[in-house]
């Protein structure tokens, strides 16, 4: 004859209200010691601390596999084009439409440039760089975000390529040293990241 199987024990709900109860304290207390300001910074201190050490504790995303793929300037891309093409920094704008239309064959949905082009070209006098861009950025098809700086009164700064409609996104500079928290609008516009988002999903 079969025996019948043990039955899992359950757990009291007696025991249950105390373990929630403590819980619920201690969350009430760790909000109320952030407003104590003999206390506030040092927890803040400690929160930057855990947040950063799981941050490095992240998995690696791959570059080819990942949704976002950052084209970012590192010293060996300045002495490369130094090097073979003898120019310094800044590069001519010319080469950031290149690398726009570069982005589009490989399948990008949408560029995002995190570079401010106040002024015109330190190139003008020699060639029309500023115009060469226009020109070559009129052939990329996909989204392009260039990033402004937005006022209080959410108006954009200066933009001196004469790029035909070109749309906007804030990238105003935090005040931060390290960069923990990222505000999706800015003075009531969008952020760059945003921005690029927003514009991929489309």
């Amino acid at each position: 004859m079969a025996q019948p199987e043990p039955s899992t024990p359950r757990r009291r709900p007696g025991k249950l209200l105390p373990a929630a109860a403590i819980a619920l304290a201690a969350v009430a207390l760790a909000f109320g010691l952030r407003i104590v300001p003999l206390v506030r910074q040092p927890i803040q201190r400690l929160d930057n601390v855990l947040y950063d050490w799981l941050y490095h504790q992240r998995p690696i995303e791959r570059e080819r596999a990942a949704d976002v793929v950052i084209v970012a300037v590192d010293q060996k891309s300045l002495t490369e084009v130094n090097e073979k093409l003898g120019f310094g920094w800044p590069w001519p704008r010319e080469y950031w439409a290149d690398i726009a239309r570069f982005a589009q064959a490989g399948g990008a949905r949408a560029v995002a440039f995190d570079l401010l082009f106040t002024e015109r070209s330190r190139y003008g006098k020699e060639t029309p760089d500023d115009d060469l861009m226009a020109e070559r950025m009129a052939e990329v098809n996909i989204p392009v975000i260039y990033a402004a700086l937005a006022g209080p009164d959410g108006k954009f700064g200066p933009f001196a390529p004469p790029i035909i409609d070109p749309v906007f996104a804030a990238a105003n500079v935090t005040d931060e040293g390290t960069v923990r928290t990222y505000e999706p609008t800015v003075h009531g516009q969008p952020s760059l990241a945003a921005a690029a988002a927003q514009s991929r999903a489309q």
